[in-house]
Parts: structure tokens; sequence; C-alpha cells
């Protein structure tokens, strides 16, 4: 990995907390981190935010019982996978996969406890 290799994280804003300690773990791998936080007042979101899931070279997942409450986590989920980007979820409990509506079940997923394992994961 380089700091060329981009990396959309996707989140529910609920998760936030969370979703700061995997924002943590990316950024020291010294890779390009992005996701919707990024976005500047006045900008055209949406295409920002195509574009941004377009140039990605993985889509990180941060699964939790809440991601099902956000409509914009389930579309970005569904782009990456239309757009066959390597899919990392990183979950609370491993079961929620199974309730995504695109089918990850042969995509290997981190637990929360295991970020410290995401490098290697990014490098498979």
């Amino acid at each position: 990995m380089t700091p060329d290799t981009k990396i959309f994280v996707s989140y529910a804003h609920h998760d936030r907390a969370l979703a700061e300690q995997l924002f943590r773990m990316l950024r020291s791998l010294s890779v390009n981190v992005w996701s919707d936080d990024d976005l500047r007042a006045g900008e055209n979101w949406q295409e920002t935010l195509r574009s941004r899931l377009r140039d990605s070279e993985y889509f990180v997942l941060l699964l939790t019982p809440k991601t099902f409450e956000s409509s914009w986590v389930l579309q970005e989920l569904g782009a990456a996978f239309a757009l066959g980007k390597q899919i990392i979820p990183v979950v609370t409990d491993r079961r929620l996969v199974a309730r995504l509506p695109v089918d990850l079940a042969k995509v290997h997923s981190l637990t929360v406890d295991e970020m410290d394992k995401l490098e290697e994961a990014l490098a498979a």
C-alpha cells in the first residue's frame, strides 16, 4: 500500500465514535482515506460521492445495527458492489453480514476488535 491507495469508508453517522477509531487505524497505514465527512459546503455532494467511490480501490464498510437505518450507507454499499470494489466489512457482529442487501457471504470480515488486521486485509 502507498499514500496513493484510495479507501472509501462508509458508516452510519450514529456510529461516529467507532468510525473515528477506524479512521485513525487506516490513516496510520499512510493511505488516502475518504468519507462523506470530507464534503465541503457548496460542493455537489452527490457527484463528489460518486467520483470518490469510483476512484477508490477499497470500500470499507463499518457495519453495526445502525447501518440498516442509513439509506446512504446502503446506497454506497450497492454502488461499491456494482463497481466491483474490494469490500472489507468491519463489523460489531459477523451475523449482520447476512442481513445486507448484497451478498458478501464470501467476503472476509473483520470485527471491530480486529481493526489492527486491516493492513493484512488490504494487502490480501
